[in-house]
């Protein structure tokens, strides 16, 4: 299954994802992937993280993937 990945806040993938032309990268992943895979697949594990999943918030990495799905991940941002 095909999916797209935008990330933003300085975050990068540990490996060279093919990009399409708006500079979003585009993954193959199994069928039946959840979001905790990907997110362990992109080296993201260890921060803390906003998830967004065609447009809706996420908090439950235990959520299953589908094709097509455009996720975009978001580190915590704070301002004054």
């Amino acid at each position: 299954m095909n999916i797209k990945v935008k990330l933003f806040g300085g975050l990068i993938p540990p490996q060279n994802y093919p990009k399409d032309e708006e500079g979003d990268y585009l993954l193959q992943l199994e069928e039946g992937c959840i979001l905790s895979k990907l997110i362990e697949k992109l080296s993201l594990s260890d921060r803390p993280l906003i998830v967004v999943i065609n447009g809706l918030i996420c908090n439950d990495y235990g959520k299953v993937i589908h094709d097509g799905d455009v996720i975009s991940f978001f580190p915590p941002i704070a301002g004054g």
